[in-house]
């Protein structure tokens, strides 16, 4: 493909990742839970829909500057979540840990 076609296939798989994440967030918050999970199911779910058959956005998967972006994505992702959890409830996520490990 040219150049001007890179860009413009590009552009419209982040157009579709976006305004998917948007619906998803929105979705997510009227069922009372965090815009991020509903983000997150949107993504899932356009990731997959080449198993129900859906092969129009394809082009997504094979595209090496979307998986930049997309890999770029996860760890700003997981630096937010880092940022917003504090020492406190990272000392009560190992006590569960434990107890979980130990109970099965």
């Amino acid at each position: 493909m040219e150049a001007h076609g890179d860009l413009g296939s590009l552009m419209l798989a982040l157009t579709v990742i976006l305004v998917g994440a948007k619906i998803g967030g929105d979705v997510a918050q009227r069922f009372g839970q965090p815009a991020v999970l509903g983000e997150l199911m949107a993504g899932l779910i356009l990731g997959n829909l080449g198993m129900l058959g859906v092969d129009s956005l394809g082009f997504m998967g094979d595209d090496p500057v979307l998986d930049a972006i997309a890999q770029i994505g996860v760890v700003v992702l997981l630096f937010g979540v880092g940022l917003e959890s504090t020492l406190g409830q990272r000392r009560g996520w190992g006590r569960r840990r434990c107890w979980w490990r130990s109970s099965g």
